[in-house]
């Protein structure tokens, strides 16, 4: 009831979040290219070539250049002419790449404490690109990827899941489940590591050319890699305003995410 008069952004997150409304973060700017290299000249050339996730691209928009990525691994397949077109696992040449710095921020989780909230000091981050792993010790090796509670449908007392959600003073905060009905949560002893971009938002739109930080490697094999651009950087966007929070927080607490009535759809 207090939302609409609200006038510091913190006293409108926690009103909105009170509603269970997920408040948009930062969102990274992507561009979209065409990726390839020629390796005719290599004796014994492989069948298949990797092009790993994190390989960074540098692009510029007017005087500042911003830094993009790839999030997955893409391999390329020789067509008979020492050409590897990198492709995605849907045979898809279009590889999106983002912009933002790699982040990671770890955890250590100790004796047991009701509803733990781990709090991510960072401001810029795109939750879209959050990864959460947790590890049953520190050293080791072995992990459960957990997933965000937003793009679920279903949960039980055993489901992986973590609640990502913007805290009044401008940072992340992290937490679990209650280890019961409501999803698996961390016990002591357990190591959380979150991964995500730190990004610049929507200044980095507009890049048209994506030139390779390094060369392409693939064990023994170097090669300079030929970069097409398909889309130009779009999408990046800075966090969900106060007023956009203020408009859209009821009308989610008012349809609860179903469709089912014609207001709903309204």
């Amino acid at each position: 009831s207090f939302l609409s008069t609200s006038q510091l952004r913190s006293s409108v997150v926690a009103h909105a979040t009170s509603l269970g409304y997920a408040i948009r973060s930062k969102t990274s700017s992507r561009g979209t290219v065409n990726i390839s290299v020629n390796l005719l000249s290599v004796a014994n050339r492989p069948a298949t070539v990797a092009l790993p996730s994190g390989f960074k691209f540098n692009a510029a928009v007017g005087d500042v250049t911003y830094t993009f990525q790839t999030r997955q691994t893409y391999y390329g397949s020789d067509d008979g002419n020492g050409v590897y077109q990198f492709k995605d696992n849907e045979g898809n040449a279009n590889i999106v790449i983002y912009e933002g710095q790699p982040t990671l921020k770890t955890f250590l989780v100790g004796e047991y404490e009701d509803n733990p909230i781990y709090v991510i000091p960072d401001s810029t981050i795109d939750a879209d690109t959050v990864t959460v792993k947790v590890y049953p010790t520190a050293a080791s090796n072995d992990f459960t990827t957990y997933q965000n509670i937003v793009n679920l449908t279903t949960i039980s007392s055993n489901s992986t899941v973590y609640i990502l959600k913007e805290s009044p003073n401008g940072y992340f905060e992290l937490s679990f489940g209650d280890g019961e009905t409501f999803g698996i949560a961390p016990s002591a002893g357990n190591k959380i590591e979150v991964q995500y971009l730190s990004t610049k938002g929507d200044i980095a739109n507009g890049a048209r050319t994506f030139t390779p930080v390094t060369q392409f490697t693939d064990g023994v094999i170097t090669s300079p890699i030929n970069v097409v651009t398909y889309v130009n950087s779009i999408g990046g966007d800075v966090k969900e305003s106060i007023e956009s929070i203020r408009k859209n927080a009821p009308f989610q607490y008012a349809t609860q995410n179903r469709m089912v009535t014609a207001s709903d759809y309204s």
